[in-house]
């Protein structure tokens, strides 16, 4: 797999995933916060009572968590992209596959997979060249 092909699959996974995305049944209230980001959530919890308040302050947290784990993610394989542009394969493959553990406590776990597979590929093949351009001896 060639540099494009990396910067294709970052391309493909950069801003897909920035918040909760997929249907939840949250809290006592069974809230479901799909499409929610932690601001509207924050909002929720001061415009209600009692146990649908506590039941947003603690989405609007969990919220947080999946957005900065989205944040987080994303950087992780900005860097991953900007080393094997590099030529520092073996670095970028390791922020790759920090990007998918970020990404992987949550349903979007699958973002990032194309670039650690086309990262690895890359690495794969160079480490092959390599192989077969010292003498055997």
């Amino acid at each position: 797999m060639s540099l494009n092909g990396i910067t294709s699959a970052y391309q493909q996974g950069s801003g897909q995933w920035f918040k909760c995305d997929w249907s939840t049944h949250f809290g006592r209230s069974g809230l479901d916060l799909n499409g929610l980001e932690s601001s509207q959530a924050t909002l929720l919890a001061r415009a209600t009572a009692g146990r649908e308040s506590a039941d947003w302050r603690a989405a609007a947290q969990w919220l947080r968590e999946i957005e900065d784990a989205a944040q987080q993610a994303e950087l992780e394989a900005h860097m991953a992209v900007h080393l094997a542009t590099s030529g520092r394969l073996s670095d970028a493959l390791r922020h790759a596959q920090r990007a998918v553990e970020l990404s992987a406590a949550y349903p979007r776990g699958r973002t990032w997979e194309p670039l650690r597979t086309a990262i690895a590929r890359s690495l794969g093949a160079c480490s092959h060249t390599e192989s077969r351009s010292w003498p055997s001896t």
